[in-house]
């Protein structure tokens, strides 16, 4: 007796479930806390949407050369880098942080619908890179990109270096007394001892930081010295990204 041939899910059906997996990738890109697992459950669905979107675009010439042309992209990303205008992304870095003022506070957020203190600073400098990757075509920014984004950090570990990206330049009595000719557009500060919390600076003596204090809003704020805010009288280490050295 002949065996019963295996019956394959049909083309509509799997549409429907490549659209449910669609929806539901687009609905947790929209969650700003992530962590680990959630991250790689983002490379993995990502990897079975573009799979997907290969078979199912197939018969379509068209679609098919487009999909498979975007698979170059992985290629592009391991093609050698080559030095960076530090100053451009300097900018564009603060500009990015500008950018997100009045993003509500979210601990452990980091995209621009929720941000915490190192939140903030990674997502500008993420953003940075990717922008600055674009316009010069440079993969090594993208692939900088890409480790901010997969590597999450607290305060204190980018006091304390964050793996060789940062470098900690001085340490100050407070910012409302700091001596902000020292300082560059760009550079950030964290309080210390402990590191509980960090700010950036974005020049004449204003600093922004997401601050998970009601009487500021529980979000995203500019904050120029002198000033009341209780940050701001506390004990600093002054520190700098290595991309911008």
């Amino acid at each position: 007796m002949n065996p019963t041939p295996t019956k394959f899910i049909s083309r509509p059906t799997l549409f429907v479930i490549w659209l449910a997996l669609l929806t539901l990738f687009l609905a947790a890109m929209t969650f700003p806390v992530r962590f680990g697992l959630l991250k790689l459950a983002f490379v993995i669905v990502f990897a079975l949407l573009w799979s997907g979107a290969i078979y199912l675009a197939w018969p379509r010439k068209t679609i098919r050369v487009l999909v498979l042309l975007s698979s170059v992209l992985p290629i592009i990303l391991l093609l050698p880098g080559r030095n960076h205008n530090r100053e451009n992304l300097r900018a564009t870095y603060v500009q990015r942080l500008r950018n997100l003022e009045n993003v509500p506070y979210v601990w452990g957020g980091e995209t621009a619908r929720g941000l915490d203190c190192s939140g903030l600073l990674r997502r500008a400098l993420i953003d940075a890179n990717i922008k600055m990757g674009i316009r010069t075509l440079n993969p090594a920014l993208w692939r900088e990109a890409a480790f901010l984004w997969w590597n999450d950090c607290s305060a204190k570990e980018m006091r304390d270096g964050f793996g060789g990206r940062a470098s900690r330049l001085f340490e100050a009595k407070n910012l409302n007394a700091l001596d902000h000719t020292r300082l560059r557009a760009g550079d950030f500060a964290v309080t210390s001892p402990g590191g509980a919390h960090v700010l950036a600076y974005v020049g004449n003596r204003t600093w922004i930081e997401a601050d998970p204090n009601a009487k500021y809003g529980f979000k995203v704020i500019e904050v120029q010295t002198p000033t009341r805010n209780a940050w701001f009288s506390q004990n600093v280490s002054i520190c700098r990204w290595n991309q911008f050295q």
